[in-house]
């Protein structure tokens, strides 16, 4: 048995040890308890591909025929454990294992195993090659003839090798990118040995009898360096069944796409009540008759409850279905044993629905994911009115920007808890006023939102509105007590001292001083007690309630004419006490009679005529197109022929305490202001037709039957 040297001996070696000392690395972590089934493959690969690359390293210095026989022998046994090795590989690593069955692996190895005892018998029955060594100018070589079924066979085995580059290409395209770059870096690495095998059965190339296979193991060497380098494939594998798996709490099925159970964990089966041997039947006989465990199309992960009973207990599990990405085909069933989440969420649910306060969970986006029941009745919405909806569209737009600030600062800051208020209307469109605190939950595996919990404070804010109304009010009597007072006491008190000195007509002085104080004192009780907001209305007629007005005032000989009437929603008593305001003020500033009071109680118009016999007063609707039959109501109006007001003084005339006259309280007109305001009307003061003075109510709130008609 004699040595030659060629240039390929000392690259072939090298390429050996460089696979044997890639496979002692990978062997190291094949004693990791979480060793991978593909990191087995992987170093029987490369153990392999040493053999193969060594065994033709010594066929190659080997000089006769027998030595390199012997060394062709162990070559040939590596480049069958090659594909088969890397077939193997190719399955495990993209998660083909269900491809790997007893009748399937035990083919491949049978077939295998037959090549292998062909070849190295094959000195005896040259089935598939005669062998002779020749010189090639440079050194001997072993020059083979092949039959067909050589040919077969190579056929079959490069199409394994092509058949797991197909598998890991197809697997990258639906990987992550971490997986996507350790995929391709493992698909390349057969490319260069695959390469130079046809180069040398093809005959391409200087010195066509060598094959070059061994050494492009060098380059897939490479590779796989680079796979464990860059992209740590010793520690992250794709497609791992391993023990963190079988340990886990939570359960998962793996189901092809013909919804056959292909795998299933120790928790799944516990969770599930079922075993191992289910593996390979329908993937529905794990569930209860009629639950639709694939709901929805399939394209995402969905998730839905399931409820079994086991023993009396039941248990409610949350089943999310994954579709396998990369072209892989099949899904993932996970399943999360979620009962003590659902007792405390119906818990808490129950709690929530018998609350009189509203409740509701908002979204990052300030979207409702959750109303509570009570907004029904706090605000005539039903909670499936205001699904997915934006909270701030529904909120006044005054307090929209402070609530958006509001919420911006809890969704940054969670431990921050915002109070707050906020205005809305209810399904009658009037305004109500909630109390809020606001809370970040999103972190909470029971909420996963942002709570707010409101409370109704509408009455209570009118309750603080008419207290500060009332202390306005009080205020404002008692300065104007104190000041108008002042005046009828000072005249009675000097009109007294002279009825003592015997001047007997100071005691009609004092009686009108008198007279004028109790005047004063009952407009101011008037006043207290109109200025009310007024909660309790009835029906009224606008012709009946202004006529007894009329009757209830010293009109001499004014004249008053309702010209149509009108029914509306109104507190009678005060709108009497408005009417007669209005008339007592037209009639003494418009009347000459000596019967009438002129100059005692009302705003002074401006100055008395002295020719004038009687004052004229008005009273009719105010509307759309007036005198007709289909005419939009919008209000009544209150106008005389009188002198009028001057346009200078028309702001000034519904203020507390301001009268032209020295005789007058300067109360009427503010009596008229303040129940106007009680009702909610509008008021306004102008022109009469006739040159006198026209009041104009507006904005009443009219009933459904309002209806209108002229005299």
């Amino acid at each position: 048995m004699g040595w030659q040297s060629t240039p390929y001996t000392i690259p072939l070696a090298v390429s050996a040890v460089v696979s044997l000392g890639l496979a002692a690395y990978v062997g190291v972590h094949l004693r990791d308890d979480n060793a991978d089934a593909s990191l087995t493959a992987i170093f029987l690969l490369l153990v392999s591909a040493a053999l193969w690359t060594l065994g033709y390293a010594v066929q190659l210095a080997q000089i006769d025929l027998a030595g390199k026989a012997t060394g062709l022998a162990f070559a040939n046994v590596g480049s069958i454990a090659v594909p088969v090795f890397w077939i193997l590989f190719a399955l495990v690593y993209t998660g083909r294992e269900a491809w790997l069955s007893r009748r399937r692996l035990g083919a491949l190895l049978g077939v295998s195993g037959i090549v292998i005892t062909i070849q190295l018998t094959n000195p005896v029955h040259h089935w598939f090659w005669t062998a002779t060594v020749s010189w090639n100018g440079s050194f001997y070589v072993l020059e083979r003839s092949f039959s067909a079924a050589f040919y077969l066979q190579l056929a079959f085995f490069i199409g394994i090798v092509l058949a797991g580059i197909y598998l890991l290409f197809r697997y990258i395209l639906g990987e992550q990118d971490l997986y996507r770059g350790q995929a391709a870096a493992l698909a390349l690495s057969p490319v260069l040995p695959l390469a130079a095998t046809l180069k040398f059965f093809f005959g391409i190339g200087p010195h066509p009898g060598v094959d070059l296979t061994g050494i492009g193991f060098v380059a897939s060497s490479g590779a796989l360096t680079f796979a464990i380098m860059r992209y740590r494939f010793l520690d992250v594998v794709p497609v791992a069944r391993n023990v963190v798996v079988e340990t886990m709490r939570d359960g998962y099925v793996v189901v092809d796409d013909d919804e056959t159970v292909v795998d299933l964990n120790p928790a799944a089966r516990d969770l599930l009540d079922v075993d191992e041997g289910e593996i390979g039947g329908p993937v529905a006989a794990l569930f209860p008759a009629g639950f639709d465990w694939n709901r929805g199309d399939g394209s995402s992960q969905r998730g839905t409850d399931l409820v079994l009973s086991h023993d009396g207990v039941r248990r409610y599990l949350d089943v999310r279905v994954t579709p396998l990405d990369g072209n892989r085909g099949g899904r993932v069933v996970s399943l999360r044993d979620v009962t003590d989440r659902r007792r405390v969420e119906q818990r808490h649910r129950a709690l929530i629905e018998h609350s009189s306060d509203l409740t509701t969970v908002l979204d990052t986006d300030g979207r409702f994911q959750y109303v509570s029941p009570s907004a029904e009745r706090l605000l005539g919405f039903p909670p499936s009115y205001f699904e997915d909806d934006d909270a701030f569209q529904l909120v006044l737009e005054d307090d929209r920007g402070r609530l958006l600030e509001e919420f911006e600062r809890v969704l940054s800051d969670a431990s921050y808890r915002s109070r707050f208020e906020f205005r809305l209307r209810d399904a009658d469109d009037d305004v109500r006023v909630f109390e809020a605190i606001g809370r970040n939950l999103l972190t909470n595996p029971f909420v996963e939102g942002i709570v707010v919990n409101s409370w109704d404070i509408t009455d209570r804010k009118r309750r603080e509105q008419e207290l500060q109304r009332t202390n306005e009010r009080l205020e404002e009597f008692a300065s104007l007590l104190s000041h108008d007072l002042r005046n009828p006491l000072a005249v009675a008190r000097g009109n007294v001292e002279l009825a003592r000195e015997g001047e007997t007509e100071a005691l009609a002085k004092v009686d009108d001083a008198h007279q004028r104080i109790e005047r004063l004192i009952e407009d101011v009780l008037v006043l207290a007690r109109d200025g009310r907001s007024v909660e309790e209305t009835t029906t009224v007629d606008l012709d009946s309630v202004a006529t007894e007005a009329w009757s209830n005032v010293r009109t001499a000989d004014a004249s008053l004419t309702v010209v149509d009437t009108v029914t509306f929603s109104a507190d009678r008593d005060r709108l009497a006490r408005l009417f007669e305001n209005l008339f007592r003020n037209a009639v003494e500033h418009g009347s000459t009679s000596p019967d009438s009071q002129a100059q005692e109680d009302a705003v002074e118009h401006g100055s008395t005529s002295q020719e004038r016999s009687g004052v004229s007063v008005r009273v009719g609707v105010l509307s759309d197109r007036r005198s007709s039959a289909d005419s939009r109501i919008t209000g009544f109006f209150v106008e005389d022929d009188g002198p009028g007001i001057p346009e200078e003084h028309r702001d000034d005339v519904f203020e507390y305490g301001y009268s032209s006259s020295p005789d007058g309280t300067g109360f009427g007109l503010a009596i008229v202001r303040r129940i106007t305001e009680a009702h909610g009307w509008s008021l306004s003061l102008d022109e009469g037709p006739d040159g006198g003075t026209r009041f104009a109510f507006g904005e009443l709130e009219r009933r459904s039957d309002l209806t209108a008609s002229t005299d």
